[in-house]
């Protein structure tokens, strides 16, 4: 009798287990309901955007809760994304492109860093940059490697070249191509400041003759950058492309006043500029940007020749075009990119965006509370500065589980 109630009681205790992890199975699986409505526009314009984010359940822990439940939203649909296809492309939602290197060209991805950073595809090769050096004092070589896949042949060129600096190089952040040069722009292991407690890393561009498989230069943009006593200033990235016919790349200029220890005295910048750098002259343009507030949504990006430069000012949105010397500027629209009747807190809110075919696209806020679960998107047209869109995507009542919800990217689905 003693035996027939310990395996009740065992019996028992696992149906109470199974319950309970079918349930959490059950409310893990829920699909996330959202609803995309037109305001205006055509909606051929935003048929093949997709809007990834995640949500933040209410009754999770932030200690515990280490990945949100991702999802992706388009105009047909809105669904939950499984976690391990987003990890392997290094992040919990996915990467579109890698996946599509992933699964058509599966010989050539192989043992490769999945990074969108070390591709870069044209119309006849995928070509791969890596410049991971450190080793951990394993490896002493200081080389960049690349191969390039033929897509029409499958045929795959690979060569090494060796770079001769002080400096290792430890990452690609960066790769661009133009009439048979490859640009890589890499990170180089920099000299550690004891003032700032941080190591001051070179940003360097890689000039690559991809005929003779050579590099012809290495250029570094922030050599003639003066460095003041009491003044920390850094020189970030944003973009390249081409203007002109040559290679040019965007960065953002800052200077801080900072204590003895490092610490920043004040909550402004002394300096904030737009610089403008063309690898072939070694030369930089600037336009200053004290003025403004681009912290919060910034857009910058060379596309078609020109610099674009987006500013969030509360509801509005301004784009402003610069020509290819940062002289002459025009906005190419200034609007409020809140449609319907939307109440957010502009703290802590930001837009996404992205250009694409001669348009502008714009998701916001891209956080949002369960005060403000909707989410207004906007289509521009880059020549006209007309709203050729509008749309407003609303997360239903049943969504009322989650705390918080967060967009991070936008790409479109025939890329």
């Amino acid at each position: 009798m003693k035996h027939v109630k310990r395996y009740l009681t065992i019996y028992i205790a696992l149906i109470f287990i199974s319950v309970i992890i079918i349930g959490f199975y059950l409310i893990d699986k829920e699909e996330v309901d959202f609803n995309w409505k037109t305001v205006s526009g055509d909606e051929e314009a935003v048929k093949d955007v997709l809007i990834y984010g995640d949500a933040q359940r209410s009754y999770y822990s932030p200690y515990y809760n280490v990945v949100p439940d991702p999802f992706r939203l388009s105009l047909e649909e809105s669904k939950r994304i499984e976690l391990g296809r987003g990890m392997y492309y290094g992040w919990y939602y996915q990467d579109l492109q890698m996946e599509k290197y992933v699964k058509e060209y599966k010989s050539f991805m192989r043992g490769k860093n999945t990074w969108s950073e070390n591709f870069i595809e044209t119309e006849n090769q995928l070509i791969y940059v890596d410049g991971d050096n450190l080793g951990w004092g394993i490896d002493e070589s200081n080389d960049i490697h690349i191969e390039i896949l033929d897509k029409e042949t499958d045929l795959v060129n690979e060569f090494e070249l060796s770079v001769e600096e002080n400096q290792r190089i430890y990452g690609v952040n960066s790769i661009s191509v133009n009439d048979n040069k490859l640009y890589a722009q890499v990170y180089m292991e920099g000299q550690y400041d004891e003032v700032t407690d941080i190591y001051q890393d070179e940003d360097a561009i890689l000039v690559i003759d991809l005929n003779n498989q050579t590099l012809e230069d290495i250029k570094f943009p922030a050599k003639d950058i003066e460095q003041k006593e009491g003044i920390y200033t850094t020189l970030i990235y944003q973009d390249s492309g081409l203007i002109n016919g040559e290679m040019n790349y965007l960065y953002i200029y800052d200077e801080y006043k900072v204590d003895q220890n490092g610490g920043y005295i004040g909550d402004s910048p002394l300096k904030y500029e737009l610089r403008l750098y063309n690898v072939e002259e070694d030369s930089f343009k600037s336009v200053d940007l004290l003025g403004d507030t681009l912290y919060e949504g910034e857009f910058l990006r060379i596309y078609d020749g020109a610099v674009y430069v987006g500013l969030l000012q509360r509801d509005n949105y301004i784009l402003t075009r610069f020509d290819e010397n940062l002289e002459e500027k025009d906005v190419v629209f200034e609007e409020n990119v809140l449609n319907g009747d939307l109440e957010i807190n502009p703290e802590d809110v930001y837009p996404i965006t992205a250009i694409r075919n001669g348009y502008f696209y714009i998701a916001f806020p891209a956080f949002s509370t369960l005060t403000a679960t909707d989410v207004s998107i906007n289509v521009f047209d880059l020549e006209t500065g007309e709203n050729v869109y509008q749309g407003i995507i609303q997360a239903a009542d049943s969504m009322k589980q989650y705390q918080y919800f967060e967009l991070n990217q936008m790409e479109f689905e025939d890329e």
